[in-house]
């Protein structure tokens, strides 16, 4: 039965809403998948409900259904306004000075902004931007939880405030930038009237913060309290209105301002309705907002957070992947708050012994029987246009620097050296210097390098002691050992 059920949820929650015909904006359904068990699956278009307006359901069902089942009437009290006054409202308080004033605060602190983060991503970005998505829940437990709240009072932020510098110290660390943009949701309802409506009050600020990476924990958290009072402290202005006064160009493929969101739900205050236990559960989710959000809702097991993403941009693995820095970045805020941030462990024990380790294990076994130099012209004559050497803005690939080898080679036998002569090799650290050697050893010669960069005294001293055969140079270093058969 429950899977029947979960499949009924999930494709009413695929039927789009019509906003052209007079049809309800919700949908509910009410399915009996034990005998003491119900699941009712409600679905509502954000036109006409937000997060907030949940827990003003869920206190009003409460109340009708504790009625009902008493033989009570009803004791719904008239609401003071309703939405249609609050729609007239906003209407004319967009043109008071009010609003103008926080337009033009929000001109000034979103100038030079760029919106693009630049995440690394699974996939490349569309030129459509979809909101396929998928969730990954995980959860703050309480001890965490507690140190975290300890924070709090003593630096006198909020826990959402600490959370979400937790989210700017991951986002930083994952794209190395010290200016971005976050998109937060807020409630809209400033007037104590409101809290007892149901509708769309939402409002989207976009969040900008800059920092530095030498920045601590402890300087980016009371930077973003700051940053956090003013926003909100502007937060009139309705988002598609701002957009429009900073005339940004709309794009196919992302969205405006920001691609990242954060937000802390209302713990849901209502957990039993007359003689029921009541139970809230999210379907599975297939859509996402924008490329990556966070939230957090606390509740009496802990801090449950919600990683939802844009399916077309980043697979489950790297998300997983994600959840666990943000953790590891939590425990080293707690145990270090005035660590600079670049300086903040986030890597797992499991990433740092693959990195250190694991990939430097470059054990390869190469054949008893062959030389290095029978190894290289088999690399050479297997795969002579491979690239053997990046230099600068040059590409040597095998076949150039083994031609380039045997011209050296078949000049110093031309000069006579005989098996492990030694020849010394004076030339700075190029392609030139590679190819000198590998001509020495093709001669049967041995190779002596010298840094070219040691006080002419000291190099004229080697070549005493050593009395090479000759020196392998270029015309720019040839002047200074004049002394010497080059």
């Amino acid at each position: 039965p429950k899977k029947v059920a979960n499949e009924l949820i999930l494709e009413d929650a695929k039927k789009p809403f019509s906003l052209t015909n007079k049809k309800p904006l919700f949908r509910f359904i009410l399915i009996k998948v034990e005998s003491n068990q119900y699941w009712f699956f409600l679905n509502f278009h954000h036109i006409v409900f937000d997060g907030f307006s949940f827990n003003v359901f869920l206190d009003e069902m409460k109340t009708l259904y504790e009625a009902y089942d008493r033989g009570l009437p009803i004791p719904l009290k008239n609401l003071q306004i309703q939405y249609r006054d609050y729609i007239s409202w906003i209407n004319k308080a967009s043109k008071k000075d009010r609003i103008k004033k926080q337009i033009a605060w929000w001109m000034n602190k979103l100038l030079g902004a760029s919106p693009c983060l630049n995440l690394p991503t699974y996939k490349p970005r569309t030129s459509i931007h979809t909101n396929k998505g998928s969730a990954i829940e995980f959860s703050i437990e309480q001890d965490l939880l507690k140190d975290l709240q300890r924070i709090s009072k003593d630096t006198e932020t909020s826990l959402f405030m600490i959370l979400l510098s937790i989210f700017y110290v991951l986002l930083h660390r994952y794209t190395g930038k010290n200016d971005i943009i976050t998109g937060i949701p807020v409630t809209g309802r400033d007037k104590y009237e409101l809290n007892s409506l149901i509708g769309c009050f939402i409002n989207t600020i976009p969040l900008r913060v800059k920092f530095s990476r030498e920045d601590s924990f402890r300087d980016i958290l009371k930077l973003i309290k700051n940053e956090c009072i003013e926003a909100l402290n502007n937060q009139e202005v309705p988002f598609e209105l701002l957009i429009k006064n900073l005339k940004i160009k709309r794009s196919s493929n992302q969205s405006p301002l920001y691609q990242v969101m954060f937000n802390m739900l209302p713990e849901l205050e209502v957990n039993q309705i007359g003689d029921l236990e009541l139970e809230v559960q999210n379907p599975d989710r297939k859509m996402a907002h924008c490329d990556l959000s966070l939230s957090f809702q606390e509740s009496s097991k802990g801090l449950l957070g919600i990683f939802e993403y844009n399916t077309e941009l980043f697979e489950t693995d790297s998300i997983k992947r994600i959840v666990l820095h943000y953790k590891k970045i939590t425990k080293e805020i707690i145990n270090n708050i005035d660590c600079p941030i670049n300086k903040l462990p986030i890597l797992l024990d499991s990433e740092l012994k693959k990195q250190m380790i694991e990939w430097n294990e470059q054990q390869i076994a190469y054949s008893n029987t062959e030389s290095i130099l029978q190894l290289f012209e088999k690399s050479a004559e297997k795969n002579p246009n491979a690239i053997a050497i990046i230099f600068e803005n040059k590409k040597w690939t095998f076949e150039e620097i083994n031609k380039q080898s045997n011209i050296v080679a078949h000049t110093l036998l031309s000069l006579g050296i005989r098996s492990e002569d030694k020849i010394a090799v004076i030339l700075e650290r190029t392609p030139e210097f590679i190819i000198g050697i590998l001509g020495i050893v093709k001669a049967g010669g041995v190779y002596i390098p010298v840094d070219s960069l040691e006080p002419n005294d000291r190099i004229n001293s080697i070549l005493q002691d050593s009395n090479p055969f000759c020196i392998l140079t270029n015309s720019y270093l040839k002047k200074c050992y004049i002394n010497h058969k080059i």
